[in-house]
């Protein structure tokens, strides 16, 4: 019985078939049209015999045109030969149709780059306002240009490098001019815009392409690339408060997918040479734990609401998928072996693109298009083997015909370099950087003994000032920030100074002014780190100096002795506005440790718990000065060495020993150095 049914069901099957065919209409123009409907059913098979009937009866431009798309959908090489030749038949019946030419062009692609162009420029002859044509031909020559820029013709090693800048910059002006028509018939093209601003990228003029993506993201607010694309030419014009917006609008705007390949997962590779071996126990949850702490680490500055490094990380993994990705094996740039390298040191100081040629001297050899990246100390080279623009790290092949441009084994030098560098970051700051001198100093907190005075002192050029109402203008935030040892933030104080008096001006070497203020913290003694912030409001200019600090415990029992301020003035007047006051005493330190005959030397510190015999101390003090080298940090803050009470060094240069007496049990002792004698220094 089933067997039955199953042959009635056949039958009905096959009647349907034949009474579908006829009932069609017999004519080129019918056969046509069964096809078409075939097509909007998804039977590509029925529709192609019906489209072959009816050019067998009468060949038509139309009917040719929709067998060709068939055959282009079946994305093989025979398929595409048999859609050609159809194309280029129904063109010569109907020369001027513009669909036909689109589809030809698009076919052209699959066969030359340049063969497709011709196409594309063939319809703007006929139809200069064309979108699609002007589209293709300007990522065609955008694509030229990335390929040409900063490439070099090398016949071999010892020949002269033949630049082809002037080739790649024609292929950008063309490709910038059909961007920009298109924008001229339609100012809100999303492609347009976004190719455009990319090229500007490439170029090293991001400034041109924000604007184009400022206005991408208004039309698409929902697109995370553009979003995140915006954030990189921000990032790379200095722009770091708008690219952090940019880069959250575009995480949220991801799938959970993407925002792990883009947070977690480029992460997870840039820190796995620090763990080596144990880095494959690690879970998930601990390894998100250990990128929070990363992060943590390498924050470059306190001041911003942001993390510098974190947004230098979004970037690499934003530029790396722009230029290295690979869709069709659905990698991301960032996995890439040029990715890979981008993630961990950034943009290289220089790159060149050797073109690839043949050598037909003595064996015949090719020579592969190769990249090589040049680091301070780094050089990597990128090899195109398979001609097909996957770049693998260039390696020796001996006895190939094809050879890379690199001598190097790049792939053993980079995991090498990996296990002992992971990264390499220079911290990038919307001002530029600029050096400050400063001095760590620390007392014991009279009040708290489970506390320590530490103070910090910088100073500022003159110079970068103006000088209004006897009042020095130098607007600029400074901060003063305490981390524990795991770079938990413990204590801060974040000050907003606008204008200096004169009694905060000294006078350095060659009679340069510098501007002097002091910040201060009461700290529990501990080992952590200490940062000294500041940043200028007029150019957004950053001094950051990032160091590591064992907080002082002072005896509450036996003699101790304090920090030493190496200072340009004291008084002990409580009118006197100097930036540091201990007690009754306002110091004006003098942090660059340059002292001259113009410029007074003045010693401060503090002496606790002296043995107070009738009420009267005895204290011996015996100070060594020593001219010392130009150095950075804490050494360079106190550059003048002090040792008191016999805590002395070799290679003295001049002791001074001194008796006194004291009738406090904390007493603070200041004098003054006569420097007329001593040869002008630090």
């Amino acid at each position: 019985m089933k067997q039955f049914y199953l042959i009635v069901l056949i039958f009905l099957l096959g009647t349907n078939f034949l009474f579908s065919y006829s009932d069609t209409d017999t004519t080129a123009n019918g056969y046509y049209l069964a096809g078409m409907k075939f097509v909007k059913l998804g039977n590509l098979d029925k529709a192609e015999y019906f489209f072959k009937k009816s050019l067998r009866d009468e060949k038509t431009a139309l009917t040719e045109f929709e067998l060709a798309k068939i055959y282009i959908s079946e994305k093989t090489i025979s398929g595409r030969a048999k859609a050609r030749k159809l194309l280029i038949d129904a063109l010569f019946r109907d020369p001027n149709n513009i669909q036909i030419r689109l589809l030809k062009a698009a076919l052209m692609e699959y066969f030359s780059d340049g063969m497709a162009f011709n196409e594309y420029e063939e319809i703007i002859e006929i139809d200069s306002t064309n979108i699609t044509a002007l589209f293709q031909m300007g990522r065609f020559k955008e694509k030229d240009f990335n390929d040409y820029h900063k490439s070099v013709f090398q016949d071999d090693p010892f020949s002269p490098m033949l630049s082809l800048e002037e080739f790649a910059m024609d292929d950008f002006y063309e490709s910038e001019n059909y961007f920009l028509k298109i924008l001229k018939l339609e100012p809100e093209n999303p492609q347009a815009l976004l190719h455009l601003s990319t090229l500007y990228e490439d170029l090293g003029k991001p400034e041109k392409g924000i604007p184009l993506l400022e206005r991408l993201v208004k039309i698409e607010p929902n697109e995370y690339s553009a979003h995140l694309f915006l954030g990189l030419l921000c990032y790379k014009n200095s722009q770091n408060k708008k690219a952090q917006e940019e880069y959250k609008k575009a995480l949220s705007l991801m799938s959970t997918a993407e925002k792990k390949d883009f947070t977690f997962n480029s992460v997870k590779e840039l820190i796995k040479p620090i763990f080596k071996d144990k880095f494959e126990d690690f879970t998930d949850a601990e390894l998100r734990l250990l990128i929070k702490e990363y992060w943590k680490i390498k924050e470059p500055l306190y001041l911003t609401k942001y993390n510098e490094r974190l947004l230098e990380h979004y970037s690499r993994v934003a530029y790396a998928n722009l230029r290295f990705s690979e869709p069709k094996e659905n990698k991301p740039g960032w996995q890439t072996d040029r990715g890979d390298i981008y993630l961990r040191y950034g943009e290289p100081i220089d790159r060149i693109r050797f073109r690839p040629h043949i050598n037909a001297g003595g064996r015949t050899q090719v020579k592969l298009k190769t990249d090589v990246w040049y680091y301070t100390d780094m050089v990597f080279g990128f090899t195109d083997d398979f001609m097909n623009g996957k770049f693998r790290f260039s390696t020796p092949t001996p006895g190939s015909r094809y050879v890379s441009q690199f001598a190097g084994n790049s792939y053993n030098f980079a995991n090498y370099v990996k296990s002992v560098r992971n990264e390499l970051y220079d911290p990038k700051f919307e001002g530029p950087k600029f050096k400050v001198p400063y001095q760590i100093t620390q007392f014991k907190n009279l009040n708290n003994p489970n506390e320590t005075d530490v103070y910090v002192s910088y100073g500022l050029d003159a110079a970068d000032t103006l000088l209004k109402n006897n009042l020095y203008i130098y607007p600029h935030v400074a901060g003063f920030f305490y981390s524990d040892g795991y770079y938990n933030l413990q204590k801060s104080i974040v000050d907003t100074i606008n204008n200096f008096n004169k009694s905060e001006v000294i006078i350095t070497d060659s009679s340069k002014k510098m501007l002097v203020n002091s910040l201060e913290l009461n700290l529990p003694p501990d080992s952590g780190y200490l940062a000294l912030e500041v940043q200028r409001k007029t150019d957004k200019g950053v001094s950051a100096n990032h160091v590591k600090l064992a907080v002082k415990k002072f005896n509450n029992s036996n003699l101790d002795i304090s920090g030493i301020i190496l200072a340009s003035d004291i008084e002990a007047e409580n009118e006197i506005n100097y930036p540091l006051k201990r007690r009754k005493i306002n110091i004006l330190p003098n942090p660059s440790g340059i002292f001259t005959e113009k410029n007074k030397l003045f010693i401060y510190y503090e002496l606790y718990n002296v043995n107070l015999k009738g009420g009267i101390g005895e204290v011996k003090q015996t100070l060594t000065l020593k001219k010392t080298d130009d150095r950075s940090g804490f050494s360079k803050a106190v550059n003048s060495m002090l040792n008191i009470f016999g805590m002395g060094n070799e290679n003295k240069e001049i002791i001074l020993t001194t008796k006194y007496q004291v009738t406090e049990k904390n007493p603070q002792i200041y004098f003054q150095l006569d420097m007329n004698k001593y040869e002008e220094g630090k």
